[in-house]
């Protein structure tokens, strides 16, 4: 049977567990008791008692991938039987039956007389119950995973309830292993999300690879961009030499910052997809055993922060090379870096309805559409124009490009294309709110969907 980092209770219930890093090697094969030892002994990874084992291992195998691999090659020249699949400690694997399915002992009613006659003999007549005790009374009664912390859980709180009450209402350890199980003992929230978000930036540093792919690509693309943005701008002259105008040229502007958000698109669309897209089956499996959808959610798009920024820095740099018109650095920069953060929304909401496989391409397809909703095509409704990042950008673009231009009638012109001139903090505002409304639909869909898989 094959398992994408199965969840707690089916981890607990392998006997046998083979790791492959990625391109099919392995990393460990034996049984499922002896991976611990193992990861501990020959990797030095050891999780936390709030570890799901499997997610643990993964994800150290997903960082350390190729160590992992040499480990494991060096423990089976060490150990040939290791080879042949036997235990990495010498034990023999676990027997079935001691295996048990379930969440916890308390989740599938497992009986617990003789851990409650255990529990109230030893009290009453004042003898201590030791851990090894009470460990051994759980596992004959069903408890499986890490029954001695569990144990020590339900001594505890056996014991506080009894001094308490002075020894009147201490209850029952079956009334313990009942509460126990409504003890929400996971991660909390802001935990989670820092676990998600530290998980994203690993996976990203270890995919650098597809960093240096996406920034070349913004690169180029930015060169193009402003070696296209050559023409400069040229309207009516203001009164009273408008007769004396030249030709016009005010159509430059919203066209170059129509071919920004083209480019940009094409360079983002891609790798935002990847955000949420080749996440999926991760969410599905933590949603599924209790992790937090918004922690998750909010650590993973945190993450892509940085990755945005580094973006719209490269695009801003390479651009401002090759451009001729009157942008300043940190302008062009608050742009590119709103048009980044939505597309990159843009795209999280085509790969949380789209199959992976196309998703990329509906998200570039939809990327490049975009921007001519921002006012170079005129005869566009503009209530729909303005429904988009693309319009609020190239407003903002317009009033930057055009600040040196007061000689012309430069109201004029962008009167001809419905602009608002000097609103310039609105419309970043709206492109970024834009970004933000692209994430919450994107959350909504990511819960809403495939329910049945985060059950």
């Amino acid at each position: 049977m094959v398992v994408h980092q199965p969840r707690y209770e089916i981890w607990e219930s392998l006997d046998e567990v083979l790791f492959l890093a990625p391109g099919g090697r392995t990393v460990f094969l034996g049984p499922q008791r002896a991976v611990g030892p193992y990861f501990t002994n020959e990797l030095g990874e050891t999780p936390s008692l709030r570890d799901n084992p499997a997610d643990f291992y993964m994800d150290v195998i997903s960082d350390k991938g190729g160590f992992c691999v040499d480990r494991w090659a060096d423990y089976v020249r060490r150990n040939p039987d290791a080879a042949r699949g036997s235990a990495a400690d010498g034990a023999a694997p676990a027997a079935p039956e001691e295996q048990r399915k379930g969440s916890s002992f308390a989740r599938h009613g497992g009986s617990a007389d003789s851990a409650d006659s255990l529990g109230r003999v030893a009290l009453d007549q004042g003898v201590e119950v030791s851990l090894p005790q009470l460990t051994e009374a759980l596992r004959l009664n069903g408890a499986y995973g890490d029954v001695e912390l569990q144990a020590r859980l339900l001594l505890d709180m056996y014991r506080e309830r009894h001094a308490a009450t002075d020894g009147k209402e201490a209850g029952s350890l079956q009334d313990l292993l009942v509460e126990l199980g409504r003890v929400d003992r996971g991660s909390g929230f802001l935990r989670q999300l820092m676990h998600a978000h530290h998980r994203s930036v690993k996976q990203q540093i270890n995919s650098s690879t597809s960093l240096a792919i996406e920034l070349m690509t913004i690169c180029a693309a930015g060169l193009l961009m402003g070696f296209a943005s050559k023409f400069t701008f040229e309207g009516i002259l203001n009164e009273p030499y408008t007769l004396l105008s030249p030709s016009s040229q005010v159509v430059t502007i919203p066209q170059s910052a129509m071919f920004v958000g083209m480019s940009v698109g094409l360079a983002a669309g891609p790798p935002g997809v990847n955000t949420f897209g080749r996440e999926l089956v991760i969410y599905w499996r933590e949603a599924a055993v209790g992790h937090s959808p918004l922690a998750y959610y909010i650590g993973k798009s945190w993450s892509m922060l940085y990755r945005i920024l580094l973006c719209a820095l490269h695009f801003t740099a390479l651009y401002l090379i090759q451009c001729e018109q009157v942008v300043s650095s940190a302008e062009l920069f608050l742009i590119a870096l709103g048009i980044f953060w939505a597309v990159y929304g843009m795209a999280s909401i085509v790969s949380a309805i789209i199959p992976i496989e196309t998703a990329s391409l509906v998200a570039v397809v939809v990327a490049l559409i975009a921007p001519v909703f921002g006012g170079y095509v005129r005869n566009i409704p503009e209530l729909l124009k303005k429904s988009t990042y693309a319009w609020w950008a190239n407003e903002a673009f317009f009033t930057y490009a055009t600040d040196d231009f007061q000689i012309y009638m430069v109201d004029k012109t962008a009167g001809v294309f419905y602009y608002t001139l000097d609103q310039t903090t609105r419309d970043l505002v709206m492109v970024f709110a834009i970004g933000l409304i692209y994430r919450f639909i994107t959350y909504f869909l990511l819960v809403g969907l495939h329910r049945e898989k985060q059950a």
